[in-house]
């Protein structure tokens, strides 16, 4: 957050934020094998890398 990587946050979102926030530079997924399903692990879609197709995402905040 102190870096910016979200921007300007708006009242009580920074609460929400976890205390540990990791982000794949790739096609990369990342797991917690002590708790994550097969099913998970094969899903098509994963997301939370830091490219430019994931960062770029439209949004439409009211």
């Amino acid at each position: 957050m102190r870096a910016g990587c979200f921007g300007d946050l708006r009242e009580g979102v920074r609460g929400r934020i976890g205390d540990l926030l990791i982000a794949a530079s790739g096609e990369l997924a990342l797991y917690d094998l002590r708790r994550v399903s097969p099913l998970a692990k094969g899903m098509v879609g994963q997301h939370g890398s830091w490219t430019d197709a994931e960062r770029k995402v439209p949004l439409l905040a009211l």
